[in-house]
């Protein structure tokens, strides 16, 4: 097919090529219609995500920061040796015993956390481990509630019991623990 031109100039409108001053147009082959196609798609997509990006983004920026303070429940135990309360306890020497007999140790108990606690007394690790069934640690506390800062006097007892034999010397830890 022959065609005629008045101007040699090509100019691309929307998927046709068009000849200036003809009104013939040639459109793209199958291959070039794909790759359009594809072309299109990726920027569809690659707008979407890029606005959905944008909508987290404004979504972050428009939080409200809430300054928040608090105080975190301890039950912090301080034993101490005098009431001043300025010697912690770390050891009790309870001496020679004889069987049948008792010992006293004066402590101060102090509530060095946050909220009112319970005491609790207890032995552990035994040494040797048969002395507990010779041995009875106790002492009087009369179970109050003990606010935090406050402190209490107590007294506490090792008492040996009369048929105890084969211990001739002993060790075990004093626990007193606080609980809210």
């Amino acid at each position: 097919m022959n065609e005629t031109y008045r101007s040699h100039q090509t100019t691309e409108l929307g998927g046709a090529q068009e000849r200036s001053g003809s009104s013939q147009a040639t459109l793209w082959s199958g291959r070039d219609r794909r790759r359009f196609s594809i072309a299109l798609a990726v920027t569809i997509i690659a707008s979407a995500s890029l606005a959905s990006t944008i909508g987290v983004l404004a979504a972050v920026s428009n939080q409200a920061v809430l300054r928040s303070s608090g105080v975190i429940a301890s039950t912090t135990v301080g034993v101490y040796s005098d009431s001043g309360l300025t010697t912690k306890l770390t050891s009790i020497d309870w001496g020679t015993i004889y069987p049948g007999a008792s010992k006293t140790v004066v402590a101060y108990v102090k509530n060095e956390g946050t909220v009112p606690i319970t005491l609790a007394l207890s032995a552990a690790n035994w040494s040797p481990s048969t002395a507990s069934s010779y041995m009875t640690l106790s002492w009087d506390y009369s179970g109050a509630k003990l606010n935090a800062g406050a402190n209490v006097k107590v007294t506490l007892t090792l008492t040996v019991s009369s048929s105890i034999t084969g211990i001739t010397s002993f060790s075990f830890d004093v626990v007193i623990t606080g609980s809210g």
